[in-house]
């Protein structure tokens, strides 16, 4: 779980992550125009769009539809208007309309402070899954936002990887720190084990503003999250 794979293409390069997923899902969208107001998952958000789930029924929608309806996330709401991109099974994409005010009010709504103040930690070690005994921790919140940290069998801290909405950052022992943009991000279905592949393309020099979100995140985490060692390791490490 967590190894590389180097997909190399003519115009860029990705890499492929196998990574645990656990259902945690507080940020929901619902949806004004259906007489029963269908509530869906928030499965990832940008500041431009976002892909939803109906765990039940079929998605009254179809690409190009307009759409519009509430985000709602543990005591927060925000309206927005948006058009769906894509229908597949019981996902769709929905790109938001509103230009760069709407922006601004998803990145307030979807702030560092908010992000970390969602994430919990997940007791993996309580999980009947196929995870390797050098995680050390794993935060989850919705948006998606992970952050897993692997340590040695010396309690060194050998990698760490941050998820945040649609970016990839990861720091690891003689590689150093990389960035990147999710591009893919899917289930895979195995026996007694939940788990993703993310498939995200790497940038070609490091993003700045990727690496401030995530130092910002990182700096709200309390430590009853992440113990004070690993957040000063973390932070001096995104500080390159």
């Amino acid at each position: 779980m967590g190894g590389l794979s180097l997909i190399k293409t003519d115009f860029e390069q990705l890499e492929k992550r196998v990574l645990p997923r656990y259902p945690l899902c507080y940020l929901t969208f619902k949806e004004f125009q259906t007489e029963d107001k269908k509530v869906y998952e928030v499965k990832e958000i940008s500041l431009t769009g976002m892909q939803l789930c109906l765990k039940n029924g079929d998605i009254p929608y179809d690409s190009e539809d307009t759409l519009e309806g509430c985000l709602h996330w543990v005591g927060q709401s925000l309206e927005l208007k948006g058009q769906v991109r894509w229908v597949k099974g019981n996902r769709f994409g929905v790109s938001f309309q509103g230009g760069e005010a709407l922006h601004d009010n998803v990145r307030s709504f979807m702030s560092p402070e908010n992000v970390a103040k969602n994430m919990k930690p997940i007791p993996f070690l309580d999980l009947d899954y196929d995870i390797p005994n050098d995680l050390n921790l794993w935060l989850r919140g919705d948006g998606p936002s992970d952050l897993f940290l692997w340590k040695y069998k010396d309690e060194a801290i050998s990698k760490f990887q941050l998820i945040l909405m649609n970016s990839f950052i990861e720091w690891e022992d003689g590689r150093g720190l990389m960035t990147g943009t999710v591009r893919t991000q899917r289930s895979l279905d195995m026996p007694l084990s939940e788990k993703d592949e993310v498939v995200f393309k790497v940038d070609e020099v490091q993003d700045d503003s990727k690496i401030q979100f995530a130092m910002q995140v990182v700096s709200k985490l309390g430590e009853d999250k992440l113990e004070k060692e690993g957040q000063d390791f973390v932070m001096r490490k995104l500080r390159g």
